[in-house]
């Protein structure tokens, strides 16, 4: 790392503005595969909630469907808060180079925001298809059916 010339532990404006770059592209990657992922989990809940309401499937068939929702979800649920802390360290590096190079820092409230609310709808997702595994294996005993 290049320095300036009146101490070694001070890095230089180049020195800087290129960390700082780094650290942006790194975000603009991470957070692009973010949305990509979510876009797919959602696609692929969508998919599973089409066939689990399919009437020509048997409760058990449901059941097992909604389990791997369930789970799919709670992933996704730990993934969200796992990507609100990465951006959240992000955020203080950035602001910290910012203030050094006396610049205004980048605001990252809408990814934090993002992370939170997709962490929030994948928990009621998974809220959901708990529900439904209790209301299949409830309604098969019920009816007298093999769930």
């Amino acid at each position: 790392m290049a320095t300036t010339s009146t101490s070694a532990n001070v890095p230089s404006q180049e020195a800087l503005r290129g960390h700082l770059t780094m650290y942006m592209d790194v975000y603009k990657h991470h957070f692009d595969l973010f949305v990509k992922g979510v876009v797919i989990y959602f696609a692929a809940m969508g998919a599973i909630a089409g066939y689990v309401f399919n009437d020509t499937l048997n409760s058990g068939t449901r059941v097992a469907v909604s389990s791997v929702a369930g789970i799919f979800s709670l992933l996704a649920v730990l993934a969200c808060l796992l990507s609100r802390r990465w951006v959240t360290i992000v955020e203080r590096h950035v602001a910290m180079m910012c203030h050094q190079l006396g610049l205004a820092p980048f605001p990252f409230s809408g990814a934090r925001h993002m992370t939170i609310i997709t962490a929030i709808l994948c928990g009621f997702i998974a809220l959901g298809a708990t529900a439904n595994i209790l209301w299949l294996s409830t309604a098969a005993k019920v009816v007298g059916r093999p769930h």
